[in-house]
């Protein structure tokens, strides 16, 4: 059996949530010690192991945890209880932003990424031109990098990740940030370090790439390890539920639509229809095929037969095996329906 690069056993963390700051305060100076919080458990006795060389996807819904275990994984968060062992030097790419000073340089931001993870300065000048060449960024490589663009960070900060030679590699949905050339660019180097050994822990809402790239899956929801196994098995898995959880969550909102209109309108059969559906490809053409990271129109046509209050119209996108990937409405895009 290969030997495991991280183990966690039975991991917990809380937080303490205030309904405001003043509450805080009052419970740190309250002489019988009174508490004004509530606790909120982001982590529930959370268990797995990742074998080196393996890689393994983390997928669940906002706020299942994810991120939290992430956290506790590179040492930025203490758990509250439970073990956890890391065997080899980890780079890891989290939320945009972190471990990186915005008043420095990219070029200053290099070199103490660099000796944070343990690196003298002549082997940083010996990879400074491997890492500034991934990043793409040009001259903004000597400019503070406060001034820099969602996308010329997370370009910064990926090169500095990759280029460390990590051990364990964990990456948190960071490269959604960048343009699509790039996220190709760092999916291909991903694979790369892949065929080399590196251990991977991947966070995505991209089934098709936990898919792809990962051999097992764990399912976070709620704070706990709701399943973990094949990636293809686990990702089916919270496929259905999410797609389970978004026809549920659908139905409601068009029960409540529902209910708001005129009983009278009901009765005479005067809801809005929707008469039609046209993917529309970049040029504006009528398509039944959109090639990967091309922009695309969706052309819904539909028929007012009396006012029935603010209309809204939603679609959800699924991948040629029938995956969820994704779904909105024009309510939440802010977008007018003409």
């Amino acid at each position: 059996m290969a030997e495991a690069a991280i183990t966690i056993k039975g991991l917990w963390k809380k937080y303490r949530r205030y309904a405001s700051v003043s509450d805080g305060i009052k419970e740190v100076l309250h002489p019988l010690r009174k508490k004004y919080h509530r606790e909120f458990w982001a982590l529930k006795d959370v268990s797995f192991d990742v074998k080196k060389g393996e890689a393994v996807g983390i997928i669940g819904r906002n706020g299942s945890g994810k991120s939290t275990l992430l956290q506790i994984l590179c040492g930025v968060l203490q758990p509250t209880r439970g073990e956890v062992g890391v065997r080899g030097r980890i780079a890891a790419l989290l939320e945009l932003g972190a471990g990186f000073s915005p008043e420095f340089t990219g070029r200053e931001n290099i070199y103490m990424n660099g000796a944070l993870t343990g690196f003298t300065k002549e082997q940083i000048d010996a990879k400074f031109d491997e890492i500034a060449g991934f990043a793409e960024i040009g001259d903004f490589i000597d400019q503070p990098v406060r001034t820099y663009s969602s996308g010329m960070f997370v370009r910064l900060a990926f090169a500095c990740a990759i280029n460390v030679a990590p051990d364990i590699l964990i990456v948190d949905e960071a490269l959604a940030v960048g343009d699509k050339a790039f996220q190709l660019k760092c999916s291909r180097k991903i694979e790369e370090l892949r065929a080399g050994g590196i251990t991977l822990l991947f966070v995505s809402h991209d089934a098709y790439s936990v898919k792809n790239l990962c051999d097992r899956a764990l399912w976070m929801n709620e704070g706990k390890a709701f399943a973990f196994g094949d990636s293809i098995e686990v990702v089916d898995k919270y496929s259905d539920f999410a797609n389970s959880f978004s026809s549920r969550a659908a139905s409601q909102a068009d029960a409540d639509a529902y209910r708001e209109i005129d009983p009278a309108s009901r009765a005479e059969g005067k809801l809005p229809e929707i008469t039609g559906v046209k993917i529309l490809d970049k040029s504006g053409a009528a398509s039944s095929k959109i090639n990967m990271f091309e922009d695309l129109n969706i052309l819904v046509e539909y028929e007012v037969l009396e006012e029935a209050g603010p209309l809204a119209v939603g679609f959800s996108i699924f991948d040629s095996s029938k995956n969820y990937i994704f779904a909105t409405n024009t309510q939440l895009i802010d977008k007018d329906i003409d």
